[in-house]
């Protein structure tokens, strides 16, 4: 949220920007991306190669990409409108990208999509494959999130429901996920994360695809010696807040005039020190502090003392990670497998995350005709939530944003150390100082998951059938996640009682496609066909108790004994699906391009009909 109203503030320092992108022969470029260098503030161009562009600063520069042309940076100088001329890049040309269920070349794409290789991700210590995506991709809006092993935001197409998901469909290794699962690899292990944006690239999945696809590819070995790699990165984080506090002056200021309005201020208009009293002097310490203001009769606001809640609720976070890799092969058979580390500090007390990830892929290719492979992707997180405020008149989701509601002109302790409970005396506002010591929430979560593929190149075996291909691809997924919630009689989510909770879930899943691939070039004339049949299913079970326990050292682990459960529940979900595809590309002289496609979905969510 505050990233967010950074951002905002500076685009609002900007001017408009306007423009064309065309390519050599002057013609529109559709669906170039173009971003202001440095900034996730980016967009497309339109059916005429035009693009708008809000809030840019006058020395800003613009990124301009489009597969099949080499990038440009444009400086924008003072301009208000641009043209830019895109060269064509011939070696990017030949080049593949993933599209769904396939490779193509990249001057064979019909839709809009945009891909972060390992060089961009590279550039900088990420921890997951979203901060690897953030100002890389124009169109599409990354938020990250305050919590370490909390995953952020992302959105392709902006909101487009109110209740159902926004999110996009996550596919890995050709697999589509159930759910998210991106945040579970190791960035290291990460060959390329294809975008698939527009209605024309996401169609081949269905309604899955409706808020745009994320393809993950995974390195795998190479022909050749054994290589052995590490990688580590140490960094330093820390939440730099950009909205401007009220001192304890103006704070009060603002909170007699709003009294005066609602005639709540000792039902007077005057501003006198016994009004002042009555209203504001129902905490002793506080009060304290406050009658400073007022000296032989007049009020000046500057000599009462800010206290700075928020500095309470930051830390300077230290995150490490560490990975070693192996990689190798020989024509018959490529390898790759690697371990990796993760430690990662909050910027707020309390908060940590811990993660280990194992990753192994095998490639063999006995004949010329036939090849399969397998690979595989463990992890396993620890991850120490921090406060979560589930029973508060606060409102706010975490330590730092619940300080940020405290009163500028109280103090979480008298002078002798004594903690106060209601600084001000407000009753509705509670001082949270203390609760990283009396509360702990905890998760664990283990999950692997893989992509299993055999190949028949029946062109090779049988000459008159050439370019037809058989393949199946299988990808189980199994997940298990843990939450265990502590909180003390003295805490503000005890509230009196010491509270334990405990819930596991446990998710399983699997998906089997069988693909047709046909590919004909005769003379200028290109042709392509992909026939699809796809069966998955998913289980999800869980179960959750939540009792006061007689000492808040006994955690959760006494739930069934304590005698005193307050709810406790199962659930439980299975559904499957169904699906048929049918993709066809025409191309004429590698230079007129078509792609239909059309898909069916059965799905067990839906009734009859």
């Amino acid at each position: 949220m505050l990233f967010s109203m950074m951002a905002m503030f500076a685009f609002a320092q900007g001017r408009s920007i306007k423009g064309t992108v065309l390519d050599p022969n002057n013609e529109a470029i559709i669906g170039a991306n173009v971003l202001v260098e440095g900034t996730t503030n980016g967009t497309i161009t339109d059916l005429g190669g035009n693009f708008t562009l809000n809030g840019v600063p006058t020395n800003a520069k613009l990124k301009v990409t489009y597969i099949g042309y080499i990038s440009q940076t444009v400086p924008v100088s003072g301009k208000t409108t641009l043209q830019i001329i895109l060269k064509e890049d011939a070696q990017s040309l030949d080049e593949v990208v993933v599209v769904g269920y396939g490779v193509q070349k990249k001057s064979d794409v019909t839709g809009a999509l945009a891909r972060v290789g390992e060089k961009e991700m590279k550039a900088m210590p990420v921890q997951n494959a979203l901060q690897a995506m953030q100002g890389k991709t124009a169109g599409v809006d990354i938020t990250s999130n305050e919590r370490p092993g909390e995953m952020g935001s992302i959105r392709i197409r902006g909101e487009r429901s109110l209740k159902a998901t926004n999110g996009p469909l996550y596919v890995v290794d050709g697999i589509p996920l159930q759910g998210t699962g991106i945040e579970n690899i190791n960035p290291s292990d990460i060959e390329s994360i294809d975008v698939l944006k527009d209605a024309s690239a996401t169609a081949i999945y269905g309604s899955r695809g409706a808020n745009g696809v994320i393809i993950v590819s995974t390195k795998r070995g190479k022909s050749g010696k054994l290589t052995l790699n590490y990688s580590g990165t140490v960094s330093i984080e820390n939440m730099h807040d950009r909205v401007e506090m009220m001192n304890a002056a103006e704070w009060i200021d603002f909170s007699r005039a709003a009294k005066i309005r609602s005639n709540t201020y000792n039902k007077s208009t005057v501003i006198s020190y016994d009004n002042d009293k009555k209203v504001f002097g129902n905490d002793p310490v506080a009060w304290a502090n406050f009658e400073k203001g007022w000296v032989n009769g007049e009020w000046d606001g500057s000599r009462v003392n800010t206290y700075d809640w928020t500095k309470e609720g930051l830390q300077t976070a230290l995150t490490h990670e560490h990975t070693l890799s192996a990689s190798g092969g020989t024509e018959k058979m490529q390898a790759y497998a690697s371990f990796g580390f993760l430690n990662q500090e909050g910027t707020q007390p309390g908060q940590g995350y811990q993660r280990y990830t194992a990753k192994t892929s095998v490639d063999l290719t006995p004949v010329d005709w036939f090849k399969l492979g397998a690979s595989i992707n463990v992890t396993y997180g620890d991850q120490d939530y921090g406060y979560n405020f589930r029973k508060s008149v606060t409102g706010a989701s975490n330590l730092y944003f619940a300080l940020q509601g405290m009163l500028p002109w109280t103090q979480p302790y008298d002078d002798n150390g004594a903690y106060i409970r209601n600084p001000g005396g407000d009753v509705n506002i509670i001082n949270p100082i203390r609760e990283t010591s009396l509360c702990l929430n905890q998760r664990e979560n283990l999950r692997a998951f893989g992509s299993f593929y055999a190949e028949l190149n029946i062109g090779e075996m049988i000459p008159v059938l050439d370019g037809l291909k058989y393949r199946m691809n299988f990808g189980p997924d199994f997940r298990y996640g843990r939450t265990g919630i502590a909180d003390s009689n003295q805490s503000i989510n005890g509230d009196g009682n010491n509270v334990g909770q405990y819930s596991t879930e446990i998710k399983r899943s699997w998906t089997i496609d069988n693909l047709i691939y046909y590919n004909k070039t005769v003379k200028k004339h290109s042709l392509g066909f992909t026939l699809l049949q796809s069966a998955s299913a998913y289980h999800m079970e869980n179960s959750s108790i939540k009792a006061f326990v007689n000492s808040d050292e006994e955690l959760w682990y006494n739930l069934n004994s304590a005698g005193n459960i307050q709810n406790a529940g199962t659930g439980l979900v299975e559904t499957q699906m169904e699906s048929y595809m049918i993709r066809a590309n025409y191309g004429f002289a590698d230079k007129y391009l078509m792609t239909v496609s059309g898909r069916w979905d059965g799905a067990s969510m839906l009734a009859d009909g």
